[in-house]
């Protein structure tokens, strides 16, 4: 009886603590900032895809709008993009070549738009 009892306590106090203590720190809250891509960056990254391998796919029906959009924020850059993106179009094998060459081109950072 006396071992019962010692047991039965011993399990009343682990749960005390338990639920006193909790599973864990509880949850840590991080935050992340994110930069608005631009277009560039967004054709920029395509080009870095392709240098890597990646396939063409159905994104190069949207090549076009893409230049559009970055040639109002950045004409120089998109002759750059469109020469590129016309290459790859052609000749999907070399897209690779086609996309490091374009890259090399183009400056490191691409500017973000002004804001209004």
């Amino acid at each position: 009886m006396n071992l019962l009892k010692k047991s039965l306590s011993l399990m009343i106090g682990s749960f005390i603590l338990l639920a006193t203590l909790g599973c864990g720190n509880g949850v840590e809250e991080r935050i992340y900032l994110l930069k608005d891509q631009t277009n560039a960056d967004q054709a920029k990254s395509l080009l870095d895809r392709y240098t890597t391998g990646s396939p063409l796919g159905s994104e190069s029906s949207s090549f076009d709008g893409l230049i559009a959009k970055i040639k109002e924020e950045s004409p120089e850059q998109a002759s750059i993009f469109e020469e590129a993106f016309k290459g790859i179009k052609a000749n999907p094998k070399n897209r690779a070549s086609i996309a490091k060459k374009a890259l090399e081109q183009l400056p490191k950072e691409t500017a973000a738009p002004a804001e209004e």
